[in-house]
């Protein structure tokens, strides 16, 4: 295949001859690549999907103006308010027209997956999903159009439940030990000090690349006809951009080994794990991660101390408002964590923007009020980053009948507004052209979220 069509000339420079000639393997050209359509104005696009159990207390949680931050437990995500939305009135609609609106401890499979079967009989005390979740769609479709070591990352924080599907019944293993995920990722981390790191050996490479190609460009140029050579330059504007943007990145540490603490810790475990989704995103090493705190049972982490409280965390989710003081801390350090990814993002610049410019944090819980433990009546959802543009940010959503819906407690029945909206509309915004995501009764869009 040639690396350039002319339809004024016979000549072609093929990948192959390409390769012998810059001796690079074969493995390099889906990067370099994708690094020209960056270049040339397309953005790299990444999702991460976080769940964590037990639902929210619900008053400290949904913002009762605009600012989608103001509420304790969502506090921490202020930093980058601009680029928050939180959804205030989503049904997990598939579940319920199954009868099953208390199985809120059985609702991972359908919280990415907009699908639900029950294999537990009449108690319903099991489930699976039917169908793929949406960070399995969009890495492959992500790898349409590059090869990356890692097309989806999943993680298990705690409790061995990924909320990741690849087909029916098929959930998607995840990684529960962070150095186990680093070697898998990067190697053993060891390296010579007399031998460049690794990444720099890369980013040298694909500097002589592009030296190469621009070279080539140049001389291809003088043989085309005028409306060629405009292709040309094209190309030649994108190389030079190409060059400044790795230059650029020479200049600021890119792939740093986290501090990986202790696998038994758990809040160490889940620092270690954030560290190491950021910098895999940030090394493109992966576009798309799964993530899970902990069980949907809701048993797994069993006690926080570390969030300041005492006591069984499931049992306290059960206490509603007289458990709310503790609620609210263990909630709250939930946000915490995904506080730290989203600002380790925001902290990488790609352009005008940022890392978390480009990528989208959908972060869910597995039922709306924690007392509750039903999947009607708003499960919490916040979105993090504007997918590059397509989503819209520094906003309170208010969908079906939570629309006019004032104060912070909102409780106050089913909207029937399918979370599949939700799932289509972010599906969209990262290239997964689709008027439905999931169970196919439940097609359309979520209003007011697209930019």
């Amino acid at each position: 295949m040639p690396l350039i069509r002319s339809s004024k000339t016979k000549l072609k420079f093929s990948r192959r001859a390409f390769l012998a000639q810059t001796g690079v393997g074969a493995a390099f050209v889906p990067m370099l690549l994708d690094e020209r359509a960056r270049a040339q104005g397309g953005r790299i696009q990444r999702l991460i999907t976080i769940a964590w159990p037990n639902g929210v207390a619900q008053p400290e949680f949904y913002a009762g103006n605009t600012d989608p931050t103001s509420r304790p437990i969502l506090a921490p995500l202020a930093p980058v308010k601009a680029k928050v939305s939180l959804i205030a009135g989503l049904d997990v609609q598939v579940m319920m027209d199954d009868r099953r609106q208390w199985d809120g401890h059985f609702s991972y499979p359908s919280l990415f997956t907009g699908t639900y079967r029950n294999v537990g009989g009449s108690t319903g005390q099991s489930a699976t999903a039917t169908g793929p979740s949406l960070d399995h769609v969009v890495a492959n479709s992500f790898a349409k159009t590059v090869n990356l070591p890692e097309p989806l990352m999943t993680i298990v924080a705690a409790g061995g439940e990924s909320t990741s599907y690849r087909g029916n019944d098929q959930r998607n293993a995840g990684e529960s030990d962070p150095k186990r995920l680093f070697t898998k990722l990067f190697g053993d981390g060891k390296a010579s000090p007399s031998q460049p790191d690794a990444f720099d050996l890369t980013r040298a490479r694909r500097s002589r690349v592009l030296d190469v190609v621009n070279e080539d460009l140049k001389a291809f140029k003088n043989r085309l006809g005028a409306e060629d050579k405009l292709q040309i330059d094209a190309h030649l504007d994108s190389v030079s951009t190409l060059k400044k943007q790795l230059e650029a990145q020479a200049a600021q540490p890119v792939c740093e080994t986290p501090s990986l603490g202790n696998p038994g810790d758990y809040p160490a475990r889940v620092k270690a794990f954030m560290d190491l989704i950021a910098m895999a995103l940030r090394c493109d090493v992966t576009r798309t991660v799964s993530f899970t705190f902990g069980a949907n049972t809701g048993s797994d982490p069993t006690t926080m101390p570390y969030a300041g409280v005492s006591g069984d965390v499931h049992n306290i989710a059960h206490e509603g408002p007289g458990g709310y003081a503790k609620k609210v801390k263990i909630d709250t350090w939930y946000v915490s964590q995904i506080a730290h990814l989203a600002l380790a993002l925001e902290a990488v610049k790609e352009g005008s923007g940022s890392l978390l410019d480009n990528s989208v944090i959908v972060a869910a819980s597995d039922m709306c009020e924690g007392s509750m433990h039903d999947i009607s009546q708003g499960i919490p959802v916040v979105l993090i980053g504007t997918a590059g543009g397509k989503l819209k940010g520094g906003q309170v959503l208010k969908v079906g009948s939570w629309a006019g819906k004032t104060g912070t407690y909102w409780k106050s029945g089913a909207t029937r507004v399918p979370h599949n909206h939700l799932l289509t509309t972010i599906g969209n915004a990262l290239g997964v052209a689709t008027d439905g995501f999931g169970d196919a009764r439940y097609k359309g869009r979520l209003s007011g979220l697209e930019a």
